[in-house]
């Protein structure tokens, strides 16, 4: 199933310039890799009556450059917030996400956009509310 989605990945038209790089295989582990220390994630702190919902790149919904977020080019896994520090990891709905983007001010800090391709798959995906969201932190494994 992850090789086919890659592969739709891989046939995203070019105006998606970001999700057309993406490998059209996973590649394998090597034993080199596998030795090295694997960095992980702590939940710092959780987040429990969070609103979640979804923009895609659509001058309506965004501005006149529709795929430049507050930080940069758009890409799968950016949400944005007003108050998490740039790049803060979150993990939502078991997903990982990087803030990258900020929203209109009137929202507060328990707001989360996700940004989707595509308007249907934001407008799929709809409001969620009450969502539980871990705002996380690297920690390294250290080897044995």
């Amino acid at each position: 199933m992850v090789l086919t989605v890659l592969t739709a990945l891989a046939a995203i038209p070019p105006q998606f310039p970001t999700l057309a790089r993406f490998p059209a295989r996973i590649p394998q582990t090597t034993p080199q890799a596998a030795a090295t220390p694997k960095e992980t994630w702590q939940v710092q702190r959780v987040i429990k009556d969070a609103v979640l919902v979804a923009y895609s790149s659509t001058v309506d919904q965004t501005d006149s450059d529709p795929f430049t977020g507050a930080f940069g080019r758009v890409f799968l896994g950016m949400v944005a917030n007003n108050c998490l520090p740039k790049d803060t990891v979150v993990r939502i709905y078991g997903w990982r996400y990087r803030v990258r983007d900020r929203m209109h001010e009137r929202y507060d800090c328990r707001w989360f956009d996700i940004w989707h391709p595509t308007r249907e798959a934001a407008v799929k995906f709809g409001v969620k509310r009450n969502v539980e969201i871990e705002i996380l932190t690297r920690a390294r494994n250290e080897p044995r």
